[in-house]
């Protein structure tokens, strides 16, 4: 290592509660989290599935490994099919699963696959890894989304197709690994070895280790979807926040599961279960743990996803909200009215886009994306959903970007010199002609309709929903040149 710095972990300056001063008396320098109140969390059976293996994808989808194939399932959608990618043998068995840029990569025992067009495709850099693949995270570096992955033998630092080997000197056998977030809002990489904790983190182009301070070392470490680090010891349970503050979550729970996907935090035992929502803890009401050997994963919504007596079942602290008509990266030209789904009774829902409130009115609840309204750009509608029932509120938020303004010279004509002049050009073998505005006036709506259904370009991939989406706001705007 080229440098090496020690990162102390503070007491806190003054305890919130008088619950946390009774905590502090007995264990200086660690504040105590005690529950504040209870929820009771909603229950639902996806579909049957006898599985050995569940795990969390980045976007919100379940892969389940039973004996006969590899599924992935999607919760939000649960009346679909699940898309089979394979068979185990082929694949391994499934550790997890992060996301770096447009790709997912699924850590199994036997390498590192991508996860592309319903497919397993084992990625590039696994033969490069060599031992046996223990355990993998994505953090955000400083020249973007970057893997690391533990081996038997040694770290890796995975950079494009690159993996960068890091020796420790020690023993690997019983590595983890978490994100954590760091006072300035940067990410690092905590490394749980034997006797010790170690924080990585590149500095241009050098790579800092510090030895994190703690009163013992856990017994392994696990980071959720805010950068926080969960230390779990035999009879306590820990974390660490941006602030490098240590908080005491009480007695540790028989499970904790935990995914880099989803807020929420689960402390399972078989008596008293506890969940960790909205940066406090709460205790479970009226909620039976699943057995110690039933596999569970904590989804990227935040709830508990568990195989028990031969299904598929979710528990959540929050109702499940789905928007249909807007997903995530649409583009739009024209008003689109957007439907809200809730599996809740008498759901309160606020919706806005930016500083602007939306209306939200009709059975089922909708609500309108005006692009005259918005005006061009990205935009984010966010959905703030309460029910009256001891659940948190449900947040929704879908990315979108609105289009009504496009030109020629500016926009279009790129589209038709990439995508349609070898045809319909003035020396193509197309009858028609597209290389003026004035020849796509009078057959526009053919056009836009053969884009849309991917017939044109003929023998190419199909346009992207952006190029579509200017070529429909030329013709709206009246064809400017």
């Amino acid at each position: 290592m080229d440098a090496m710095r020690v990162a102390r972990l503070r007491p806190p300056s003054r305890p919130r509660t008088s619950a946390f001063a009774a905590c502090l008396a007995a264990t200086v320098s660690v504040a105590c989290d005690a529950p504040i109140g209870e929820l009771t969390p909603v229950a639902s059976t996806l579909l049957p599935a006898i599985g050995a293996t569940l795990a969390s994808l980045p976007d919100g989808r379940l892969v389940i490994e039973r004996e006969d194939a590899v599924l992935v399932v999607d919760p939000e959608w649960p009346e679909r099919e699940p898309v089979v990618l394979g068979a185990p043998s082929l694949v391994g068995r499934v550790r997890r699963a992060v996301r770096r840029g447009e790709q997912t990569f699924v850590l199994t025992d036997r390498g590192v696959f991508l996860l592309a067009h319903e497919a397993f495709m084992r990625a590039p850099v696994s033969d490069a890894l060599g031992a046996e693949l223990l355990d993998v995270v994505r953090l955000e570096g400083p020249a973007g989304p970057e893997l690391w992955v533990a081996t038997r033998d040694a770290l890796y630092r995975v950079v494009g197709e690159r993996a960068q080997r890091v020796d420790l000197e020690a023993d690997l056998a019983d590595v983890s690994l978490a994100v954590a977030r760091r006072p300035s809002g940067a990410e690092a990489l905590w490394v749980r070895l034997p006797g010790r904790v170690l924080e990585l983190r590149v500095e241009g182009a050098r790579l800092e280790a510090a030895r994190v301070v703690l009163e013992r070392t856990p017994a392994r470490i696990e980071g959720d979807a805010n950068g926080r680090v969960w230390l779990v010891h035999a009879d306590r349970l820990e974390s660490v926040g941006a602030d490098r503050r240590l908080r005491d979550h009480g007695p540790a729970p028989a499970r904790l599961v935990i995914s880099a996907h989803g807020d929420d935090v689960w402390l399972l035992d078989a008596d008293r279960s506890r969940v960790h929502a909205d940066g406090e803890l709460f205790h479970l009401a009226g909620f039976r743990a699943p057995p110690a050997d039933a596999p569970s994963t904590v989804g990227a919504d935040g709830a508990l996803y568990t195989v028990h007596d031969g299904r598929l079942e979710r528990h959540a602290v929050r109702h499940r909200v789905r928007v249909s008509g807007s997903p995530d990266g649409a583009v739009i030209v024209r008003p689109l009215e957007v439907r809200i789904e809730t599996d809740g009774a008498d759901p309160r829902i606020e919706a806005r886009v930016g500083d602007r409130a939306l209306e939200v009115a009709g059975e089922p609840p909708r609500v309108v994306l005006a692009p005259g309204e918005l005006g061009d750009g990205l935009h984010t509608l966010e959905l703030d959903v309460r029910f009256a029932d001891g659940t948190l509120e449900s947040r929704r938020r879908a990315r979108f970007e609105v289009i009504s303004r496009a030109g020629w010279a500016g926009e279009v004509a790129a589209i038709y010199e990439q995508h349609c002049g070898d045809c319909h050009g003035e020396a193509g073998p197309a009858n028609t002609r597209l290389d003026e505005p004035a020849r796509w006036r009078p057959i526009f709506e053919v056009i836009l309709a053969n884009v849309r259904d991917g017939r044109m370009p003929l023998g190419r991939a199909p346009l992207g929903a952006r190029d579509i989406a200017l070529i429909e706001a030329w013709g709206l705007a009246e064809f400017p040149e």
